[in-house]
């Protein structure tokens, strides 16, 4: 009776032993699971990391930190070659910053997989590379990732057989991230292009329109110029025909005072003599008005006849700026010394200096061809003045 008592409690003691153990292993899948959680976690909240290297860093930190593989690494493809280069590492040991795999593409078919003892070629080719020899991997696109352990650790370790699922899972969401991470630089820098081709273009418009505004203005302008060119070629013809009778009518004027001055000669000349005929001449040249009035009639003849030669002149000076307006031709100004033309003129002027810009043929027309006049203010002016530097518009 004591045998079968003895070996219940062996059987008992062998049966708590193994749940012991099962406990055990339950303990530690789930902790290894606690562990892929909080990588998985903190990669998600660490989303503001500054750049793929940083990114990757703490993707390969939380492998070796919170789920003890000895390596982590994350390879990007260079420029469609079967050459590798490292973004970020986190290992124990050295990590190669270059790999060469010749079959890449072999290896991104198979997608991911655990390397324990032995396993395809391109897997192998990956593990000589890297330099692990039992570790976890993952191919997408352009990106390699690995996790695992050098050759000398290899044989102590174990990795579980949820693991490579998890690796898998963890490793694409990294690659996701990266891969919109570089969408959201390209997408960056073109909306950065973008602006600045707005902001070139909002210049452009505003060139255009500045050029509009400048070419309306212009067309104002010839329509303006066209209109006075019209008005002062109709103005111009009767303005020559006024202008010859003013001659005619100074030369009239003229011709009659000087007949007025030899007749007051004649007719003091006969009164002084001591026949009465010859003071009876001399009264009838001097009988229709008084000797004084006839000289102011005759000064005021000759001084409106000049004021109004003066006054066509200077409608003809306009008239001629009219059509330089109408045909675009720009004036030639010159220097001209005021004080010089008004004492010339018999008109007082204190200021020696006093300069204007002018166009020499329209002071010409406007003094009625008197050179000698304008010859006067130009010397005053070249012996005294700096000659201009740059044109200016008529006067």
């Amino acid at each position: 009776m004591q045998r079968p008592i003895e070996e219940l409690l062996k059987a008992k003691a062998m049966l708590l032993l193994k749940r012991e153990q099962e406990l055990y292993l339950l303990g530690v899948v789930r902790a290894r699971t606690a562990g892929w959680l909080r990588a998985f976690n903190g990669l998600t909240l660490e989303l503001d990391a500054g750049s793929d290297d940083e990114l990757a860093e703490r993707w390969g930190r939380a492998l070796v930190a919170e789920l003890q593989f000895q390596t982590a690494a994350v390879f990007w493809r260079v420029a469609r070659t079967s050459r590798f280069a490292l973004v970020a590492g986190r290992s124990r040991a050295a990590v190669p910053p270059m790999i060469a795999l010749p079959a890449a593409d072999e290896l991104a078919r198979e997608t991911h997989g655990l390397r324990d003892r032995s396993a395809s070629a391109s897997v192998e080719a990956l593990a000589v590379q890297t330099g692990l020899g039992k570790f976890l991997w993952a191919h997408y696109g352009d990106y390699i990732a690995v996790a695992g352990f050098v050759p000398e650790t290899a044989p102590f370790v174990t990795i579980s057989s949820d693991d490579p699922a998890y690796f898998d899972m963890l490793a694409r969401h990294l690659i996701a991230l990266l891969r919109n991470r570089a969408l959201v630089v390209e997408l960056t820098s073109s909306l950065a292009a973008v602006r600045t081709t707005q902001v070139q273009l909002a210049g452009k418009v505003t060139e255009l329109e500045a050029t509009r505004e400048q070419l309306v203005q212009s067309e104002k302008l010839a329509v303006a110029g066209q209109l006075a060119g019209a008005v002062a070629h109709e103005v111009n013809n009767p303005l020559v025909l006024v202008l010859g009778g003013l001659d005619v009518v100074s030369e009239y004027a003229s011709s009659v005072e000087t007949m007025w001055r030899a007749a007051k000669a004649a007719s003091w000349y006969l009164s002084q003599r001591s026949e009465p005929e010859a003071r009876e001449h001399a009264l009838r040249l001097l009988v229709e008005t008084s000797e004084q009035d006839t000289d102011e009639l005759m000064r005021t003849i000759t001084d409106s006849v000049r004021s109004m030669i003066g006054g066509v002149h200077r409608l003809a000076a306009l008239v001629k700026g009219f059509r330089q307006l109408a045909t675009g031709r720009r004036c030639v100004p010159e220097r001209v010394a005021i004080a010089a033309i008004a004492g010339a003129l018999g008109v007082s002027c204190t200021d020696r200096e006093m300069i204007a810009m002018v166009d020499h043929e329209a002071l010409r027309s406007l003094l009625g061809g008197r050179s000698h006049f304008w010859q006067h203010a130009v010397r005053a002016t070249r012996s005294s003045c700096t000659p201009p530097t740059a044109p200016a518009a008529c006067t």
